[in-house]
């Protein structure tokens, strides 16, 4: 596909280029390549097309993020970084408590990362497509949407509100990340900027 066609799916500019092609070489949950487009405006990395009919296929039932993992050194360390990542970033917010919503957070560890770094994490919420994965997060306090984020309603109880929001994925799994919530107050998480 040339580029120069394509328009960002968060600024809406059409200054992309081809950024890199990849496989699911995880899981090898499906055959095709992505592509992944790089925009110069916003610094967005997306992917195009958007594999919204294969979600289940790509993100399987033992997808990371779906199960309980347990406490080795790598996930102690791992752990220890994220917090160190998250002070720096949640110190930004002046708010006297924060509410979180988490994009693709499976069972929730982020939040429960979070919930241990910062006092004033109140009301944490996950959107994901996995049943499973909502069992462990509702037993851990966490409130729990089924689906995709464009199927998630902003305004829910606590989730008008929303003073970050954790995008664990780059913006393939959203298809049009341009709107809702992108344009709310501030965006914390891998692949994404912090926003006034």
């Amino acid at each position: 596909m040339n580029s120069s066609n394509l328009y960002c799916p968060v600024c809406h500019q059409k200054n992309t280029s081809i950024w890199n092609v990849a496989k699911d070489y995880e899981y090898h949950s499906v055959k095709e390549d992505f592509t992944y487009y790089h925009c110069t405006d916003c610094g967005t990395i997306f992917i195009h097309p958007v594999p919204l009919n294969q979600l289940k296929e790509i993100y399987p039932s033992n997808y990371y993020s779906f199960v309980t993992v347990s406490k080795n050194i790598v996930v102690k360390i791992k752990e220890w970084l994220d917090k160190r990542l998250f002070k720096k970033i949640l110190s930004q917010l002046n708010s006297a408590k924060i509410d979180v919503l988490d994009v693709g957070g499976g069972t929730g560890w982020i939040l429960d990362v979070l919930k241990k770094t910062e006092n004033r994490i109140d009301f944490t919420q996950i959107a994901d497509i996995d049943e499973k994965a909502s069992i462990v997060a509702e037993q851990n306090g966490h409130a729990y949407f089924k689906g995709t984020i464009e199927e998630f309603n902003t305004d829910t109880p606590n989730t008008d509100s929303l003073d970050a929001r954790i995008f664990e994925e780059p913006t393939g799994g959203l298809h049009s990340p341009g709107t809702g919530l992108f344009s709310q107050k501030r965006v914390l998480g891998f692949y994404c900027n912090q926003q006034d």
